[in-house]
């Protein structure tokens, strides 16, 4: 199983912590146990960072008014 953090998926972050979980129920090495929880958190991190993005994607233009128009010199709003 090659996994990449550029394959971030809920069922690859649940199949790695399977993994994770029968590893060290089978006192597996401590630095892969070690490098495994960085693997899940980044992979955790960018499934996070795709949602954010497609919310941001998703999200309506907004139209907003145009500014007022101030005098320099008067320091008033203009006479449209």
């Amino acid at each position: 199983m090659n996994l990449t953090v550029d394959q971030s998926s809920p069922e690859n972050l649940e199949l790695i912590k399977e993994k994770i979980s029968n590893a060290t129920e089978t006192f597996v090495e401590e630095k892969y146990l070690i490098v495994a929880q960085e693997i899940s958190k980044k992979i955790e991190l960018n499934l996070t960072a795709k949602a954010s993005l497609k919310s941001l994607a998703e999200y309506p233009f907004r139209e907003f008014p145009p500014e007022p128009q101030i005098d320099p010199k008067t320091k008033k709003r203009k006479q449209n």
